[in-house]
């Protein structure tokens, strides 16, 4: 009877039916444990007349159905192929679950460290078969779920991008940032707060401050003031309930009325050291004038 004997591929190939022997033009199916598929879901047996140095004999093969629904001789073992094996993307990705291979579809979630964000938050493990001029092959790949909800291919490496970018302008009295958010939907209910960083005890000496203020849409400004002049404060960006987007410590310019009214000061006090060396030489130059002449006149008086 003109047929195959059960094909020995992967231990895991499921086919229905069977049985260890297939008729000519008998089709079977194949599946595979969750998670893993088949390059072909579905083969079936074939024979030729195959003759060699007047030796006739009947040849079994394979074909199997492409996912155009054409037929192709099957070269090789078909094994189980199963999903997606960890990407190799920004080593600060934190991945959840965290594993070596992940199955087809599974879902897993991208997080990075503080004040940084992934493009996608979540990915899925996605695979295809593809064939090119009657070869086929096996495809993973992943999907991320964009702003908007939907699934897209991911078509280059993820990585930990800083979420917010500022920038910053200081005065003797003030501290103005410029921010900008790269992601609208992370930056929520942002809240930024200024304080002396070192706060005093001594009653001279600056004064403590506190400025507080919540931070909408996806650019800004935020204006702390007034400021004591060459002090250290600090400025940090948070979403609550405990994440820090942005952190700075500055210090205050020196104050230009400050430096001039130094200036003044030095000025006043070579004029008023001036003036006494004037009062005092003049002096000096009047003592020794009566001194000489009290000379002289005891002498005539002799």
């Amino acid at each position: 009877m003109e047929g195959c004997k059960r094909p020995q591929w992967d231990y895991r190939l499921q086919l229905a039916p069977d049985q260890e022997n297939y008729k000519k033009d008998e089709k079977v199916m194949l599946s595979c444990p969750q998670g893993f598929q088949p390059l072909f879901t579905e083969i079936q047996c074939q024979t030729q007349l195959q003759s060699d140095y007047e030796t006739l004999g009947n040849e079994e093969f394979w074909l199997g159905r492409d996912s155009r629904g054409a037929w192709a001789h099957i070269h090789s073992s078909v094994e189980c192929i199963g999903g997606c094996k960890r990407p190799q993307w920004d080593y600060r990705l934190k991945l959840a679950p965290d594993q070596e291979n992940y199955e087809k579809d599974e879902k897993v979630m991208l997080s990075c460290p503080q004040g940084f964000q992934p493009l996608f938050t979540e990915i899925q493990c996605q695979t295809q078969f593809h064939s090119d001029y009657g070869t086929f092959g096996y495809e993973e790949f992943w999907h991320g779920r964009d702003s908007g909800g939907a699934w897209a291919r991911i078509h280059s490496s993820v990585e930990c991008i800083e979420a917010l970018l500022v920038d910053h302008e200081i005065s003797s009295t003030s501290i103005k940032l410029k921010w900008t958010c790269r992601f609208p939907d992370a930056c929520q209910g942002m809240r930024a707060m200024c304080r002396l960083a070192v706060p005093s005890s001594h009653p001279c000496e600056a004064e403590e401050m506190n400025a507080e203020q919540m931070l909408h849409g996806q650019e800004g400004t935020f204006t702390c003031s007034p400021l004591q002049p060459f002090t250290e404060y600090s400025v940090t960006i948070d979403l609550p309930p405990n994440t820090t987007l942005f952190s700075w410590f500055f210090t205050t310019q020196e104050s230009g009325q400050t430096v001039g009214q130094w200036h003044w000061i030095v000025i006043g006090l070579v004029v008023l050291l001036v003036d006494r060396l004037v009062v005092a030489v003049i002096l000096w130059l009047v003592h020794s004038r009566k001194r000489k002449y009290l000379m002289y006149k005891n002498k005539d008086d002799n």
